[in-house]
C-alpha cells in the first residue's frame, strides 16, 4: 500500500499497515507503522489506537515492557508514570502466566522484581512466581520464594505460602527441619477445622522424622484427640508416641500408646507394636505376661516375619532366664534357619545360641573325663 504525505488518511493507513504486518507476524515492521502515526500528528483517537497496538506487541508478544516505556517517553507531550511502568512490567510475567507459559512467566517475574525490587506488585510477583516454579516442578526455588513471603509477614499470600512451604519441604526436599516449622506456624494461623487438622498431621510426621520429642507429644496428642481424626491417623499418632515415651523410658505410657496402635491397625506398626509390648513387659520384669505377648503377636504376625524372630528372640531370654534351656535353644534355631540372609538377627540369635550353650554345659551332670560320672556306674556289671 502506497501511503501519500501530507494525506489527511496517512495515520489511518498507518495503522492499517500496521495490523496487516501483525497479523502476517512481522512485529517489527508492525512497530515500524505503529510509530510512524506519531509523526504524523495524530488524533486523540489515533494515538490510542498506535499505543495500544504498540503495548500489545511490546507486552503481549515480545515482554519487553522497558522498549516499551522508553519508546513513549521520548514523545513529546506523552509521559509513562512510575506506577504505569511497574503495573506494565508485571503484566508481562501476568500473562505469561495466565497463558500457561510458566518458564516465560518465571523469567517475565524476574525481570520484574530486577527492575523494581519494592515495586507495587513485589508480593504478587514472588508468589506468582514461586507457583509457576512449582508447575515446572522447580521445587527447591518454589520454596526460596514461598519462603520469602512467609518471612515478610501478613499479605494474601502469607497463610497458602506457609502451606506449600510445608509441603515442599516434606514431599520434595525432605528438609523435615522446615516443614515442621512451617507446620507449626500454619496451624497457628488458620482456623478451619480440616486444615488446621492437615497442618496437625504434618507437624506431627515431620516432628518424628527430625526426632523433636516435643512436637512429637504436642501434635500426636492432638490428632489422637481430634474429632475428625481417622482409624489410621490415630494408630500413627499412637505409634510416633510409643517410639518417644519408649526413647524417653517412659514405659507405661509407651505401653498404653502401643496398644492402641495394635486395636487401631493392622500394617507393620501394628506388627512392630506388638513386640514392643512383650518387650516393655518384659523390662517391667512382668515375665509371664511377656511371654504370653510374644505368643499372642506370633500368631498375629504371621505376615511380618521380621517381628516374630523379634519376639522369638525375647521368648529366648524369657525362657534362659526360667532356666528352660531347650525351648530357649529351639527358639534361636528356628530364626539362625529362617533368617540367614538378615545380618542383624542372625548375630543376634548366634550370639544368644553361645550363652545357651555354656549354661548348658555348666547344668550338665555329664562331665567329660570325671570318675564320678553317672554313666559310667551304669556300664559297669558288676557293681
Amino acid at each position: 500500500m502506497k501511503i501519500i504525505k501530507n494525506s489527511p488518511y496517512i495515520n489511518e493507513a498507518s495503522i492499517k499497515m500496521a495490523l496487516i504486518a501483525y497479523n502476517k507476524g512481522d512485529l517489527t515492521r508492525a512497530i515500524q507503522h505503529y510509530k510512524h502515526v506519531f509523526s504524523n500528528n495524530p488524533s486523540a483517537k489515533e494515538a490510542e489506537s498506535a499505543l495500544l497496538g504498540l503495548q500489545e506487541i511490546y507486552i503481549t508478544d515480545l515482554g519487553k515492557s522497558d522498549e516499551y516505556v522508553t519508546y513513549i517517553n521520548s514523545l513529546p507531550g506523552y509521559k509513562v508514570t512510575e506506577s504505569a511502568a511497574d503495573s506494565l512490567a508485571f503484566m508481562v510475567g501476568a500473562m505469561r502466566y495466565n497463558e500457561g507459559e510458566y518458564d516465560k512467566a518465571i523469567a517475565g517475574f524476574s525481570n520484574y522484581l530486577d527492575k523494581y525490587p519494592n515495586g507495587f506488585n513485589k508480593v504478587h510477583a514472588i508468589y506468582y512466581r514461586a507457583e509457576s516454579y512449582a508447575l515446572v516442578k522447580n521445587y527447591g526455588s518454589a520454596l526460596d520464594d514461598y519462603e520469602t513471603l512467609a518471612a515478610m509477614g501478613n499479605s494474601e499470600f502469607y497463610i497458602p505460602s506457609l502451606r506449600k512451604s510445608a509441603l515442599i519441604s516434606y514431599n520434595y526436599t525432605q528438609a523435615f527441619d522446615k516443614a515442621l516449622k512451617y507446620y507449626d506456624l500454619y496451624y497457628n494461623n488458620i482456623t478451619d477445622v480440616n486444615e488446621k487438622y492437615s497442618a496437625a498431621l504434618g507437624a506431627l510426621r515431620s516432628a518424628f522424622r527430625t526426632a523433636d520429642l516435643a512436637s512429637v507429644e504436642k501434635y500426636g496428642k492432638i490428632v489422637l484427640q481430634y474429632p475428625t481424626a481417622s482409624t489410621d491417623d490415630k494408630a500413627v499418632a499412637a505409634y510416633y508416641l510409643g517410639k518417644v515415651y519408649l526413647r524417653e523410658n517412659k514405659l507405661q505410657e509407651a505401653l498404653d500408646a502401643f496398644t492402641q496402635v495394635e486395636k487401631l491397625a493392622e500394617n507393620n506398626q501394628a506388627a512392630e507394636s506388638r513386640y514392643l509390648i512383650a518387650e516393655i513387659l518384659y523390662k517391667q520384669d512382668k515375665k509371664v505376661e511377656a511371654e504370653a505377648q510374644c505368643n499372642k503377636a506370633n500368631e498375629a504376625n504371621a505376615a511380618y516375619p521380621y517381628w516374630i524372630a523379634k519376639s522369638l528372640l525375647l521368648l529366648s531370654n524369657i525362657y534362659v532366664e526360667r532356666n528352660d534351656l531347650f525351648n530357649a535353644r529351639a527358639a534361636l534355631e528356628v530364626i539362625i534357619e529362617h533368617f540367614p540372609d538378615n545380618e542383624e538377627l542372625k548375630k543376634e540369635a548366634s550370639e544368644q545360641l553361645i550363652i545357651v550353650e555354656q549354661l548348658e554345659k555348666q547344668n550338665s551332670r555329664i562331665k567329660p573325663g570325671s570318675k564320678d560320672s553317672p554313666m559310667l556306674e551304669l556300664q559297669n556289671p558288676e557293681k
